[in-house]
């Protein structure tokens, strides 16, 4: 209790007197305990009147030395070695302050430097959400008990909605180029449309770095992708991974969902990504954090801004190069494929998918093969097509050849039964019929087999024939 000064000097005044504590208590109004503490007080201190007020925190002192404190706090110094920069200390920040003129405690001080650095500790703002206008996307990795060997590294393909924070995950074995295309693909094909904006971090696989150019390079893939299902990539702020919180915040929820399962080990992939599956359509059945309805339905809002899905999917081909060997085949995946002679000795470059092998011309202009990738190992694949110096060269073994067996039998039809298995005439009549389509060979011979008069012509006649087509 704080009294007036008089109240203090009349106290002070009856004491020295004599007078008793309940006597000035009753002249001066106040209680008797007053007067007691206040003569303690004067025994202690040596003086009855209270002790300086605690000076505010918006004391206008204390506001411009928190303003030099908080200057000082984001001042960056070298440091010692010359390799990364420090923040101040407290005690250097204490003795700037001590320079400047301020009287101020060293714990004064650090109470004042703690309470900037609370200040300037980043906070985030709340974003509204537009239904359907965005996506967002990022990988997460967990360490899985694949059958009864050791734990496999697994990759996580996330996509969250911010609006409805409806998520899908699905399983791959890494976070490359390939693997991000099979989870895009799959993510458009299960919500059945496609988002006009996508949010990536700074993938590499999406984005290219260069230090010399400005503004955002997309990757030859991302390149692709965005123009043939019609979407806008945006990329987050370097080492600003907030600006996507959503996704990210999802992707703890979802492995944390995996964990707290306490199922600790799969079958195989494919189980384990069913069981994600599970996971996750439960989590997606869950109301809204901050909105009246599960998530589920509220995706049905934003399927409104959404664009439909191209007719044709985009094929991802990875890109390598291969040298021709002396055979005129290159080497791929354990198997050899022909191309034509004309490129032996030469470093050619290829692009392939799952299924489907291109090979170019060494200086990438045109297409010199193409085939259906096998899975079956150590084969050759032969195209007599590509090969017939070597052939007209070889035309005695030719029938007990690999290259005979790769015959289609429409060809070894016509070797047969037209040119008499006279081998020389047939090359000729291959190297008549390169650069004409295949299908044109095989459309003839079945048109000619209706009519029965296949085996009564002649060699000239058929070439004349299809070559008119």
């Amino acid at each position: 209790m704080i009294l007036e000064d008089a109240t203090y000097e009349n106290i002070l005044h009856f004491v020295l007197k004599g007078k008793a504590y309940r006597e000035i208590a009753d002249i001066l109004h106040i209680s008797k305990n007053t007067v007691t503490d206040l003569v303690k007080r004067l025994s202690k201190t040596g003086s009855i009147l209270p002790l300086q007020k605690r000076v505010s925190i918006y004391d206008p002192v204390i506001n411009e030395i928190q303003e030099q404190i908080l200057g000082y706090l984001q001042i960056k110094k070298i440091s010692v070695a010359g390799q990364k920069t420090d923040s101040l200390k407290c005690d250097e920040i204490h003795l700037l302050l001590l320079a400047q003129g301020y009287n101020i405690t060293k714990g004064k001080a650090l109470d004042l430097i703690a309470r900037g650095r609370k200040v300037l500790k980043e906070s985030h703002l709340s974003i509204v959400h537009v239904p359907g206008r965005a996506v967002q996307f990022d990988w997460g990795t967990m360490n899985i008990q694949i059958g009864k060997g050791k734990s496999q590294r697994i990759s996580l393909a996330v996509f969250s909605f911010p609006y409805s924070n409806y998520r899908k995950a699905y399983v791959l074995p890494n976070s490359g180029s390939e693997s991000f295309v099979l989870a895009f693909q799959q993510f458009i094909k299960d919500i059945q449309g496609i988002p006009p904006l996508f949010v990536f971090d700074n993938m590499r696989i999406a984005r290219k770095f260069h230090k010399k150019e400005e503004g955002i390079q997309l990757t030859q893939l991302f390149d692709d992708l965005t123009k043939h299902y019609h979407f806008e990539a945006h990329f987050c702020s370097p080492h600003c991974p907030n600006q996507k919180g959503n996704v990210e915040n999802n992707v703890g929820i979802v492995k944390s969902a995996i964990k707290d399962s306490f199922v600790t080990s799969f079958a195989s992939t494919d189980e384990f990504s069913e069981y994600v599956n599970f996971l996750v359509d439960d989590l997606n059945k869950r109301k809204h954090p901050r909105k009246s309805d599960t998530c589920k339905n509220l995706i049905h809002h934003e399927k409104l801004a959404w664009t439909e899905l191209p007719s044709k999917d985009y094929v991802y081909y990875r890109k390598d190069h291969r040298k021709v060997n002396k055979q005129g085949m290159i080497s791929f995946k354990n198997n050899a494929y022909s191309v034509p002679e004309l490129f032996k000795g030469a470093k050619v470059p290829v692009h392939f998918s799952r299924k489907t092998l291109y090979v170019f011309s060494p200086d990438g202009s045109e297409v010199i093969a193409k085939y259906a990738i096998t899975n079956v190992k150590k084969k050759r694949k032969h195209r007599v097509w590509y090969m017939l110096h070597k052939l007209k060269e070889k035309e005695n073994g030719f029938l007990d050849s690999e290259e005979y067996k790769s015959l289609t039998k429409v060809e070894k039809y016509i070797l047969h039964k037209i040119f008499k298995t006279d081998v020389s005439t047939f090359l000729e009549f291959l190297k008549l019929m390169k650069g004409q389509s295949k299908k044109k060979l095989r459309k003839f011979m079945a048109r000619q087999k209706e009519g029965h008069d296949v085996e009564e012509m002649t060699p000239d006649i058929l070439i004349t024939k299809i070559l008119c087509l």
